[in-house]
């Protein structure tokens, strides 16, 4: 007997029925390309604002440079004080100590502020420090449960805040970076060991580098010029 048409089943091997799971199957592959995508989009301009901002970042820190220094004094001197609260809340002890002693650390280095070489000791020992530092308070986190925002922020504030506004603050000298000239006749010329002319922020001179092999440079006739722009 003929079944009537709504108890019809279609035969799994259907013609119709391959091509609506090769459709289904097409679309869940678009799908994952495009997610994928946008996380690359994401990605992308993330990584830009990022660069803006930390360029943006280190020329206000080059040009107001005293000012600087005493927002470092003041927050490492606050950072302590934070630490030693910490003792209150039942922290260890031992962990509190290389907290501080870390910090203290930082400290010392703001006698050289922002003329500090990447190759001197209390350079060097502040990123020993830093490391032990992150150890021993990953150590501490991992055995004791606390919100992730309470983490975040500890480490936000206790742990990157000093180490990184030194960073990105420190100067070099400009005997190490690129220059463009421009004759007046228009020929451009790069040079790699210019004159020296003074200090320079090292991340604002990075993304100078950056711009100068990517898009090239210019300047007036007969001139030698420093971009500061991204």
């Amino acid at each position: 007997p003929h079944l009537p048409a709504t108890h019809r089943r279609t035969h799994p091997h259907s013609p119709t029925r391959t091509r609506t799971h090769a459709i289904h199957l097409l679309m869940g592959y678009l799908l994952l390309a495009l997610r994928y995508v946008g996380y690359a989009v994401l990605f992308t301009f993330a990584t830009v604002c990022l660069a803006t901002g930390l360029f943006y970042l280190a020329e206000l820190m080059e040009e107001f440079e005293k000012l600087t220094k005493k927002v470092l004094k003041y927050s490492i001197v606050g950072i302590i004080v934070l630490h030693l609260l910490l003792l209150a809340e039942g922290f260890p002890v031992l962990y509190v100590a290389v907290g501080v002693f870390t910090h203290l650390v930082y400290f010392a280095m703001l006698g050289r502020f922002p003329n500090i070489s990447l190759t001197n000791v209390l350079f060097l020992f502040s990123c020993v420090m830093f490391v032990v530092d992150h150890v021993v308070w990953f150590d501490h986190f991992a055995n004791h449960y606390y919100p992730f925002e309470d983490i975040f922020a500890f480490f936000a504030v206790c742990m990157w805040a000093v180490p990184f506004t030194l960073f990105i603050g420190l100067t070099s000298d400009d005997t190490d970076l690129p220059f463009t000239s421009v004759s007046a006749s228009g020929e451009v010329s790069h040079d790699a060991f210019g004159k020296k002319r003074g200090k320079q922020n090292r991340v604002v001179s990075l993304f100078n580098s950056i711009k100068l092999k990517l898009v090239g440079g210019g300047g007036s006739a007969d001139s030698v010029h420093y971009s500061k722009s991204f």
